[in-house]
């Protein structure tokens, strides 16, 4: 994951929103999930976490309701014009500097 988008883990630019798509949550830490179980959007109130449980023995699990994963305009620029060979400049060719 590193080698293609710079990233350690998808983690890393994992966001949670709503499930309406209204509210994009802060980021937490998943140590942090378990204080925030209750947590609801503050626009339609629906509910960050779904708690899943695990059988009787275990603890239950948090997952989040709706996620999705920023890479960021860096990525997506960095992507079209430079991980195209029409718009990248050969690996030979010199860049003249503006004097």
């Amino acid at each position: 994951m590193m080698q293609v988008l710079g990233v350690m883990l998808l983690t890393d630019v994992e966001e949670h929103i709503c499930v309406n798509e209204c509210y994009c949550f802060p980021k937490l830490p998943r140590s942090d999930w378990v204080h925030h179980t209750i947590e609801a959007c503050p626009v339609c109130n629906e509910k960050r976490f779904k708690i899943v449980s695990n059988g009787p023995q275990r603890k239950p699990t948090l997952i989040p309701r709706k996620r999705f994963w920023y890479f960021g305009l860096q990525h997506v620029i960095g992507d079209i014009l430079f991980g195209n060979a029409v718009w990248s400049p050969a690996p030979h060719a010199s860049v003249s500097q503006p004097s």
